[in-house]
């Protein structure tokens, strides 16, 4: 959206910080499909690849990893995990990003 709107992509840092019932959407297909079965290939992965590779930092909370049982090892390869949530927001506000909470 910003870009098409003529935003150079330097301008742009976006970081997108996952927590609790979300954690399963950064799921390695073979994961998620043990959370829900009828489902073969995380509907996610494809996403979360692209918005990586558009510079996007996808955090997962680690509160929710040890909660939730979820290694790094089970998380997609573009996911990296901060000890919390509240802590990779934090870090984050403190590096110049902005908080859109919904």
């Amino acid at each position: 959206m910003h870009r098409e709107a003529g935003v150079p992509a330097e301008n742009i840092k976006v970081a997108l910080v996952i927590h609790g019932a979300a954690s399963t959407e950064i799921l390695k297909s073979e994961f998620y499909q043990e959370k829900f079965p009828e489902i073969t290939t995380n509907p996610n992965a494809e996403l979360i690849s692209q918005l990586a590779s558009h510079g996007v930092q996808v955090i997962l909370c680690g509160q929710t990893a040890a909660y939730r049982n979820i290694t790094k090892s089970e998380a997609l390869p573009e996911v990296q995990i901060s000890l919390s949530a509240m802590t990779a927001l934090v870090q984050l506000q403190n590096q110049g990003y902005r908080l859109i909470n919904f």
